[in-house]
């Protein structure tokens, strides 16, 4: 008996190119990359995302020294390359006192570090 049996497990691919409802991207990262926020708006507008959340909004990111390295940057920048560009579009979040240098530690008294990065919250909000 030779029947064919069909394989259940295998499918026609399916990818839209386009989300059928606006979407938020909760979770990104810019890296103060402000180069690209231009080709980003454009591939979110191409895709159906609606707005983009990042959650660096006050630190960079390069790459020296044959790695990543962390760097304090300013939130205003994320606001004039971002917010006030782009209206409604990007939404940030602050990563305090996060991003010291490696060779120092991230702190050495415990109190001055949460109160600055209390009055960096403040400041950022």
């Amino acid at each position: 008996m030779n029947e064919k049996i069909k394989c259940y497990l295998f499918r026609e691919e399916h990818i839209p190119k386009k989300a059928m409802f606006p979407v938020i991207d909760a979770h990104n990262h810019l890296w103060a990359n402000w180069d690209a926020v231009d080709n980003i708006v454009k591939v979110m507008d191409e895709v159906g995302i609606a707005c983009y959340c990042d959650l660096t909004s006050n630190i960079s990111l390069k790459w020296m020294k044959g790695g990543y390295v962390f760097h304090e940057g300013n939130i205003a920048d994320f606001f004039n390359n971002c917010v006030r560009r782009f209206p409604g579009r990007f939404y940030g979040f602050t990563t305090a006192t996060f991003a010291h240098p490696l060779d120092q530690p991230l702190f050495s008294n415990a109190d001055e570090f949460v109160k600055q990065t209390i009055e960096i919250l403040h400041t950022h909000v």
